[in-house]
């Protein structure tokens, strides 16, 4: 059975069964990615732009253990491999799959017995083993961390069992792609043998890199399940108040201090730090350092986190180009709004009322203002003594993807504020590491304008629209007429002293028929 070229990049669509997964059974879509450390199958909802994975099982074979001495896969690993892959293929029958994508990366790419093992597996489950080449798995890798952080600038490393993908990206376009032999697993034989010569071939296969100089302070985005190990580590060390991997941002010159550590830290030291399975512990010395060398010579100013990769590229690359430009934590705010929505208030006409107050906000403060508009009643069903409590804890939590961690806790913030929270319990300075105290004072100042726009208008659309909002300095304008709506200013009183508080200045109401 024949394999597609190396450097196709196009996803297999291959349908196992294809009796069993018409379409008209089901729209859950499957990839079965099978690593040179692991293999595993995610199942997903659906084919759209926020994938949600609805079966996620891994089994570690170590398929790529004897790489660098013998060349050959592990014959142990090949049977755990078959074995786990049999009761993938019952579930995906079962389960009657739109389609499933197979895909094989570093170990049976390079391995003398990679295309023999891909032949068996064909024959043995009748579908398609898609090998991706280097510059497939970057590009799929790359379209993976893309789809969960759009327009991202940055560079973007996916570390796996075998190799690392380094991939230059642009205002959200690929510029520069390499795959070199570094991996968490295929290392751990020179690991064994001396410490400095791990070191060595780890910089020298860097250096290959020629367009390291673009890493020159720019975030990078961490892909794989070595580097995720790493974070899991560095939270436990630092406390920190958030166990959410994807989004977590460190800066550099931090980390790098943690990467050494661990590189010089026993198996009984790094046990008792936490956050890694015994299975795994000794790969983190191999991953920290390769992660610090390339911080180190990229002169990164940080590091962010990225539970999207290579399985979610097969999704993302397979979207009609409409879907891709979508923004998928607008999507997902929507999502949840949509369920729970009571009034007719559109986030458009409640954003568009703000706006005034928000001349000078950034692109990327002004998506979180419209995503808060979007969430400004999603909690009305909770009680409300606890309404501000678990609208902040839920948008901390939330599978939304598209944020990185300070963005989560601006957006937390901001809805605190809108139902009322008062911010003496809610421990501010526990988030002070989290979120700047810049962007933390507009948070606070988007809610409350968001609440006194709700109260204003009672949740009715249409008329914010004849609710006039200027700030000029230090005073906010509100002005409107009578016969609109008959505003009680013992009701927005508190909500109006909000809104000064927060801007520090004061706010008139002005009713248009005494002027």
């Amino acid at each position: 059975m024949g394999r597609r070229d190396p450097n196709d990049v196009q996803p297999v669509k291959k349908i196992i069964k294809k009796q069993l997964c018409s379409k008209t059974h089901s729209q859950k879509v499957g990839v079965l990615d099978i690593g040179s450390n692991s293999i595993r199958l995610v199942i997903y909802k659906d084919m759209n732009r926020v994938p949600i994975p609805v079966f996620n099982e891994k089994v570690l074979c170590r398929l790529g253990e004897d790489l660098e001495k013998t060349g050959r896969l592990s014959k142990a690993g090949c049977r755990i491999a078959i074995d786990n892959i049999a009761r993938f293929t019952k579930l995906v029958k079962r389960i009657k799959l739109s389609e499933c994508h197979v895909i094989a990366t570093a170990a049976l790419r390079e391995a003398i017995n990679g295309s023999e093992f891909a032949a068996e597996l064909e024959r043995r489950f009748d579908f398609r083993v898609n090998i991706l080449s280097g510059e497939s798995e970057a590009t799929l890798s790359a379209l993976g961390v893309l789809s969960a952080f759009p327009n991202l600038d940055g560079v973007i490393a996916d570390l796996g069992g075998g190799s690392l993908e380094l991939i230059n990206i642009e205002n959200g376009k690929i510029h520069d792609r390499i795959s070199l032999p570094l991996g968490s697993l295929r290392l751990r034989t020179v690991q064994d043998c001396k410490s400095s010569s791990l070191m060595l071939i780890i910089k020298n296969e860097l250096s290959r890199v020629s367009w390291i100089s673009k890493f020159n302070k720019r975030p990078v985005f961490a892909v794989g399940g070595s580097w995720r190990n790493l974070a899991r580590m560095h939270m436990s060390a630092n406390k920190y108040p958030l166990r959410i991997i994807h989004g977590y941002k460190i800066a550099s010159p931090s980390f790098i201090l943690f990467l050494e550590k661990i590189t010089h830290s026993s198996l009984e030291e790094l046990e008792t730090m936490g956050g890694v399975s015994k299975k795994r512990i000794r790969e983190t010395t191999i991953s920290a350092g390769i992660l610090k060398s390339l911080l180190e010579l990229g002169k990164n100013d940080s590091i962010i986190f990225s539970a999207f990769g290579i399985r979610e590229g097969c999704i993302f690359k397979n979207l009609s180009s409409e879907e891709q430009k979508k923004d998928p934590l607008l999507l997902n705010c929507e999502k949840i709004a949509s369920s729970t929505r009571r009034f007719t208030l559109t986030s458009n006409e409640l954003e568009n009322w703000a706006l005034p107050l928000f001349k000078d906000l950034d692109k990327h403060n002004r998506r979180l203002l419209k995503a808060a508009c979007i969430l400004s009643d999603f909690a009305w069903v909770d009680h409300p003594s606890y309404r501000a409590e678990q609208a902040f804890l839920r948008i901390l939590r939330f599978p939304a993807i598209g944020l990185t961690h300070d963005d989560r806790v601006f957006l937390a913030l901001a809805i605190w504020v809108r139902y009322g929270g008062n911010l003496c319990d809610l421990e501010l300075e526990k988030w002070n590491e989290v979120i700047s105290r810049e962007r933390l004072d507009i948070a606070l100042k988007i809610g409350s304008a968001i609440r006194l726009g709700i109260t204003l208008s009672a949740g009715l659309d249409g008329l914010l629209h004849q609710i006039e909002m200027v700030k000029n300095k230090k005073i906010i304008t509100i002005r409107y007429a009578p016969e609109v709506i008959l505003i009680s200013r013992e009701v927005i009183k508190q909500k109006v002293e909000n809104l000064s508080k927060h801007f520090n200045c004061s706010v008139e109401l002005q009713s248009l028929s005494s002027q």
